[in-house]
């Protein structure tokens, strides 16, 4: 461990902030909302994330992250979306190529909505020929034709 990382670790474990923490106290001061089984959501959690219950070797029930809350992905055959890590944003990828990101101050999805805003993306671009084009007709020119030259099975969907 370098010592910049050293630093980010020990910032991070001073934090009141839930964007870095990975692991609380159950007994916190944080409204906890048990979800499935041993998933739990956390209130204010920026990541809207799900964590999971742990023994410590202490006698304490903490919760821990059960994904990295960097970026979300979500999978839809050749097609992928992940989110940024503020939720603000998603590249939508095909064959893990990027095709091209979406802004959620221009598509109209928030942190709240984000999820269903990628299964309803994914659906599209996987279904709708005119609506992928579409997408794809917005980059630069090069972009466009690099894609339909490396996806022709993109292009065929055209119309």
């Amino acid at each position: 461990m370098n010592l910049d990382e050293l630093l980010i670790d020990i910032l991070k474990k001073n934090s009141d902030s839930l964007l870095d923490k990975d692991k609380i106290s159950m007994d916190g001061n944080f409204l906890i909302k048990k979800v499935a089984f041993d998933f739990y959501k956390v209130d204010n959690d920026p990541y809207s994330g799900l964590w999971t219950a742990e023994e410590s070797d202490d006698g304490k029930t903490y919760l821990v992250r059960a994904s990295d809350p960097s970026f979300d992905r979500k999978e839809a055959g050749d097609w992928l979306a992940i989110s940024d890590y503020d939720s603000k944003n998603i590249t939508l990828s095909y064959k893990s190529i990027p095709i091209v990101r979406l802004s959620g101050d221009e598509y109209g999805f928030s942190r709240d909505n984000i999820f269903e805003f990628k299964d309803a993306i994914l659906e599209k671009v996987s279904s709708d020929g005119r609506f992928l084009n579409e997408i794809i007709s917005d980059q630069p020119e090069s972009k466009v034709s690099a894609i339909y030259q490396s996806f022709p099975e993109l292009n065929s969907d055209r119309g």
